[in-house]
């Protein structure tokens, strides 16, 4: 499972390309609705894994909790989307912005986002009734934000 996760997460983030700042590739998800994307630090190697059980945990933990999230989202009309990597841009219809996962936070995470609203991040897992109930939540609440053109 650790390999798979692993291979997942390293064809992922390379089908992604963007330039960044400094001319760096940095994946872009693109943002037209009320979405979440979740996201992982992508382990160098295996070796990683077998050296903190912790993060292997982490990592299943999620891809076993956001398998049965996902369809919880899309059936409620919220985009659910994949990011390996704690570093992306989000392009938004009018806005593009640049997402980094906080360095002390834990190694999964999901960043619940819509067009023209500030985005709301969780970090660790979360079970797939907390995400929608989150979503939701965000949805209701979340305050505009101004789009600087």
């Amino acid at each position: 499972m650790r390999a798979i996760v692993l291979l997942l997460g390293c064809c992922l983030s390379s089908a992604l390309p963007a330039q960044g700042r400094r001319g760096a590739s940095v994946p872009v998800q693109r943002i037209t609705r009320l979405s979440v994307i979740a996201f992982w630090r992508v382990p160098a190697s295996d070796s990683v894994l077998e050296a903190d059980p912790d993060l292997a945990s982490a990592l299943d933990d999620q891809q076993y909790y956001w398998a049965s999230a996902r369809p919880l989202l899309e059936a409620s009309g919220i985009g659910a989307l994949d990011q390996p990597g704690a570093e992306f841009v989000v392009q938004e219809p009018r806005r593009r912005w640049r997402f980094a996962a906080a360095r002390d936070s834990g190694a999964t995470g999901y960043l619940i986002v819509a067009p023209g609203r500030a985005p709301r991040v969780l970090y660790r897992r979360q079970f797939p009734d907390e995400l929608l109930a989150a979503a939701r939540a965000y949805a209701r609440s979340a305050p505009r934000r101004r789009d600087s053109d």
